[in-house]
């Protein structure tokens, strides 16, 4: 009779560890989501940065306008996603993927009259990574509310792409 209450009190302890690590730990992987709210702000910070060009088609300064408020919109919602899973990221977390290099990049291309065509590629690649980052974010979440964010964010993060292509045929 020993042996069978400490067997089920053994089976007792290990179903309420698995219960407090799976609270603790949570089932979502919040790093990926910190990678995607990264990924935002650095295309957050390029688009910003054709406000100061003079010399900018329209079709890139209207991809610009609205890739700003979707992105804007997505990082807000994604951070607050984060913060009701008690998740705290700072600014200079979300900063990390800002690159200073891109901005030079796209500083030589105003002096060499380039900027459009400079800016459209970078925005291509930098889209394509975002891309990359939500679906892989997505295979990490388990939970309907993060999968609903992220598949969100896809959508409008494809029809970015959709409306930079169209801006590029233009500038053709």
């Amino acid at each position: 009779m020993r042996a069978f209450y400490a067997v089920g009190g053994l089976l007792v302890l290990l179903i309420i560890f698995v219960i407090i690590k799976g609270l603790l730990g949570g089932s979502n992987n919040f790093t990926a989501f910190v990678g995607v709210a990264q990924d935002q702000q650095e295309l957050i910070h390029l688009v910003a940065g054709t406000s100061q060009q003079t010399n900018i088609t329209a079709a890139d300064q209207n991809f610009a306008a609205t890739a700003q408020l979707s992105l804007t919109s997505s990082r807000s919602a994604l951070i607050s996603y984060l913060t009701n899973n008690r998740q705290k990221v700072s600014t200079k977390v979300i900063d990390l993927k800002v690159s200073s290099a891109t901005d030079s990049q796209l500083a030589d291309a105003v002096s060499a009259g380039t900027y459009d065509q400079t800016f459209q590629q970078i925005m291509k690649g930098q889209l394509t990574t975002y891309l990359s980052d939500l679906k892989q974010a997505y295979k990490q979440t388990s939970g309907k509310r993060g999968h609903a964010l992220l598949n969100d964010d896809y959508n409008q993060a494809q029809l970015l792409v959709r409306q930079l292509n169209s801006a590029s045929s233009q500038a053709q």
